[in-house]
């Protein structure tokens, strides 16, 4: 089946047409932090330290985002990566968090979550294609 095996020997998620459809809410993630941005020219008089922080909390999500949007699209599929996007997928969630329970609802935070589920679902995905593996070259030997 096409797209169903990604780059570098790990599984997909699914047909290109599918995992443009899974990288679209991370798009829209980028997009969300990006957008925040011109928001920190309207706090004139702050010190440099305010808008460097501030425009790397906005950057910061961005990229990872990005990233992982990139990476379901041209189905990557090394382990290794999709860990750091789980783990840092759950760094942005406990923040995200943090800031509901300290401030309120203000933001709904969505995509964090999304990134979590979807290096999940790309890991489980991973693990069932190299026991496949292993298990067709066990029956070969």
């Amino acid at each position: 089946m096409e797209g169903s095996r990604g780059r570098h020997g790990g599984a997909a998620l699914g047909p290109p047409a599918v995992r443009c459809l899974l990288a679209l809410p991370l798009a829209l993630g980028v997009a969300g932090s990006l957008m925040l941005l011109p928001a920190l020219l309207r706090e004139p008089g702050q010190d440099a330290r305010y808008y460097i922080v501030n425009a790397a909390i906005c950057l910061v999500p961005a990229t990872l985002y990005a990233l992982a949007a990139l990476l379901i699209v041209a189905a990557w599929a090394r382990p290794v990566v999709w860990i750091v996007l789980l783990a840092c997928g759950l760094a942005l969630s406990g923040v995200g968090l943090f800031y509901l329970i300290t401030f309120g609802p203000g933001e709904l935070f969505l995509v964090p979550p999304y990134l979590v589920a979807v290096s999940v679902v790309q890991l489980a995905a991973l693990s069932k294609a190299r026991k496949a593996a292993a298990g067709g070259s066990q029956r070969l030997a």
